[in-house]
């Protein structure tokens, strides 16, 4: 079973692939691109956030090596945060569910207090606290940051969501999951 996971962000989107199985194999990387130059601002950021998109579109094309994925996993804009580029970084959200659903793989969106919730056992949990989390619990994953360890958290959340878990987790953490299949999520 195969499963992308994305953490979108202008400033550094977080990717992972999962194939899971008794040894479970991962892969993980980081977009970044930088704004350019373009005196138009709605150019430049529209230019980014295309950029973004088509790195993304390739590193899922190289990594699924012919292969079919079985889910794609999103962390949805965390709506509750007032954060600049509000309009950007749901503009590049679209751009990366609709190359998903272009992709035809069936798509799960999770929002990101689930996200830290499943890696902590709190909604509340920061980036950081997140990243220490799934240091701790995916040991053989190299994750350079917590955009990466975001999205290792959202695989193992979609393998378990097939039925898949690569993990093992305390209950406070599950919930996670019974809010995200109950539709409260």
């Amino acid at each position: 079973m195969r499963v992308i996971a994305i953490d979108p962000s202008l400033s550094g989107t977080g990717l992972s692939l999962l194939v899971a199985g008794a040894a479970p194999q991962w892969s993980v990387d980081t977009v970044k691109i930088e704004i350019s130059k373009n005196p138009d601002l709605a150019r430049a950021e529209f230019g980014r956030m295309e950029s973004i998109s088509e790195a993304v579109r390739q590193w899922t094309i190289d990594e699924m090596d012919g292969e079919r994925l079985d889910l794609a996993v999103i962390e949805s804009p965390a709506y509750s945060r007032s954060m600049g580029k509000s309009h950007e970084r749901s503009g590049l959200w679209w751009m990366l569910y609709g190359e998903l659903v272009e992709f035809k793989i069936p798509v799960l969106v999770v929002r990101p207090n689930l996200r830290a919730k499943y890696a902590t056992g709190k909604g509340t949990s920061s980036k950081d606290e997140v990243l220490l989390a799934a240091s701790r619990r995916y040991p053989d994953v190299a994750m350079r940051n917590n955009n990466e360890a975001d999205a290792v958290v959202l695989a193992a959340m979609g393998a378990r969501f097939l039925g898949a878990p690569v993990d093992s987790l305390p209950k406070a953490n599950l919930d996670a999951m019974n809010t995200l299949i109950s539709g409260k999520g």
